[in-house]
């Protein structure tokens, strides 16, 4: 086992906005490395999947947009007295719309499910994570703005802000807060086919393990001097 595996292993991570794509390689990663790993989404355990890929695992519902169901689970855990050695933010939606400036009531949703949703996440749940341990936030590339509508781009911009404020402020209690900002991702379940390193290099969109990778960079300890950071991967494409 290498340091790496070393110090993921028996820690504890919550997962949210875990569905076929991103967030589930993320949670099978984790897993590989000997982590415990609270899988979070509105559906509990809604994907079928290898149980191997799965190992300390534990999916359960909650509502992201919902303080009551944020606040239901982090009460969970401190009845529980869990103590959280990380938080991956992975919630949000997309939906095309051919106008680019939509409804302020399609703004509205699209804020509650892609910054709201993260922020109540962290807001409740970062009391629990100790000291030494890492959040990260999953955001948009700025390549991806040109062709989405104002509700997308609006909600995923303000994810850096909101990451900005809590590390400023967790700063003092020793835990960091970065975000990652992706490019397009494929929604497929493919962790099997890709782990460890057999990046799809044909097409537009890239395998979720890519980003998975730079989130368990954020998690451990080799990123230590990174804090209130927005990482664009999204593999140069406007260079």
């Amino acid at each position: 086992m290498g340091f790496l595996e070393d110090y993921f292993n028996e820690k504890l991570f919550v997962v949210s906005g875990v569905g076929t794509g991103q967030g589930l390689s993320t949670v099978k990663l984790l897993s590989a490395m000997g982590a415990h790993v609270i899988a979070l989404s509105r559906h509990g355990r809604s994907v079928t999947t290898c149980e191997d890929e799965m190992r300390n695992v534990d999916f359960q519902i909650m509502d992201a947009t919902s303080e009551e169901s944020i606040e239901l689970f982090a009460g969970r855990l401190r009845k529980e007295d869990r103590i959280i050695d990380g938080i991956v933010n992975n919630t949000g939606i997309w939906e095309p719309s051919e106008e680019k400036n939509v409804s302020p009531g399609k703004v509205t949703e699209f804020f509650k499910s892609n910054t709201l949703s993260q922020y109540n996440v962290i807001y409740h749940m970062i009391p629990l994570v100790r000291r030494g341990g890492s959040v990260v936030n999953i955001g948009a590339a700025r390549s991806l703005f040109s062709g989405n509508h104002s509700a997308y781009t609006i909600s995923k911009f303000a994810i850096e802000e909101v990451t900005r404020s809590f590390a400023s402020e967790y700063l003092k209690h020793g835990v960091r807060v970065n975000a990652i900002l992706p490019g397009s991702i494929s929604k497929e379940d493919n962790f099997s086919t890709v782990f460890p390193f057999n990046f799809n290099e044909k097409g537009s969109a890239m395998d979720p393990l890519n980003i998975s990778y730079i989130t368990a960079f954020l998690l451990s300890p080799m990123s230590h001097a990174i804090n209130g950071q927005c990482i664009s991967a999204d593999r140069g494409v406007n260079i």
